[in-house]
């Protein structure tokens, strides 16, 4: 079988999106199943990868028009297992949580099929791996704009843990915890359960109980401010987007009579500060097109000190060997 190009494996995905659309319930009977949101929230960040500015807007504004999500108040309600399929969840994975290993005994399974397995993420000294730390950047980030009364953007409390008074790593204090190097690195928060006394309890794996959000309502307003800004300009409809999802926080407004390009940098520094250790990153400065400038700009931003980023290279995976070993008409992808 002949390999197939990007805008036929676009087109397919569209169709099937399509598809699901048309057949998935608005609301399900059993909790977590697929739903129309989530489908119509998929195809339109089809669109928005594929650059198709009006059909994504189209699709996103079907879900606003809806109004079957709203922001949750709390925004660190999003990664805790009591905030499990609430009401700003568009589409999640849903993982259980039980000791008896029937999903598989080792770390890696429990991921692949379904089970949080949180050491991934945890910091060194709280699980068996070497633990997740958090770039430098993304910190300066959080720290530039304060609250409209003066505080910390909420969101760097949820998304890190760094050395600031009274913060704790689980159920330990931060200072106690780490030391050296340690005590000077910021660790990432999002997704851990710090109810626990550490990410190995209550066994020799851990079991989470905190679903992985695939699609928040948030994202899908920040999707649709950009698909909107790409289409029409820094219209009303792009500014009272992102402002939502800044008041949740309370954020000040994003400044007003900004020209695209600077709206569009506010939208891809906001999309950051929502969305950062959700997966999107790496998938956003590839669809921008400006991975490679990152990281030949900011060597420090990759999270292997031993690798370096190659252009025309390091923006895809390899595609699998015995995929290729099976079928000679496919063909690897460029510098592997």
């Amino acid at each position: 079988m002949s390999q197939a190009s990007q805008e036929e494996v676009w087109a397919q995905i569209k169709k099937d999106l399509k598809e699901a659309q048309s057949r998935l319930p608005v609301k399900p009977k059993d909790i977590g199943r697929a739903t129309w949101g989530a489908a119509t929230g998929m195809l339109g960040k089809a669109y928005l990868y594929t650059k198709e500015w009006t059909l994504a807007t189209a699709e996103f504004q079907k879900i606003k028009d809806a109004k079957l999500y709203v922001l949750v108040p709390n925004y660190q309600d999003n990664f805790l297992s009591s905030g499990d399929n609430n009401a700003e969840s568009v589409f999640e994975l849903q993982y259980q949580s039980t000791t008896n290993g029937n999903w598989g005994s080792s770390g890696t399974a429990n991921v692949q099929r379904g089970q949080a397995w949180e050491p991934d993420i945890a910091p060194k000294g709280y699980t068996s791996q070497a633990g997740t730390s958090v770039n430098r950047w993304v910190f300066d980030l959080f720290m530039k704009e304060k609250t409209k009364s003066g505080a910390i953007d909420p969101r760097a409390y949820a998304t890190m843990v760094w050395n600031y008074p009274g913060a704790k790593m689980y159920q330990d204090d931060f200072t106690k915890a780490f030391t050296g190097e340690y005590l000077n690195t910021i660790w990432v928060r999002k997704y851990l359960n710090f109810d626990r006394t550490s990410s190995l309890t209550p066994g020799s794996w851990a079991y989470a109980t905190n679903n992985r959000r695939i699609m928040r309502y948030a994202d899908v307003l920040l999707m649709y401010a950009e698909a909107e800004n790409e289409a029409n300009g820094p219209s009303a409809k792009v500014y009272d987007a992102i402002n939502q999802v800044r008041q949740r926080v309370g954020m000040p407004d994003i400044q007003p009579a900004l020209t695209q390009t600077a709206m569009r940098e506010a939208i891809r520094n906001e999309r950051v500060l929502e969305l950062a250790m959700e997966g999107d990153r790496i998938f956003d400065l590839n669809r921008w097109g400006i991975a490679a400038d990152v990281f030949e700009k900011h060597p420090e931003y990759r999270s292997n000190s031993s690798g370096k980023f190659q252009r025309g290279k390091s923006e895809y995976l390899p595609l699998p060997q015995n995929d290729i070993d099976t079928n000679p008409a496919i063909k690897q992808n460029p510098g592997y």
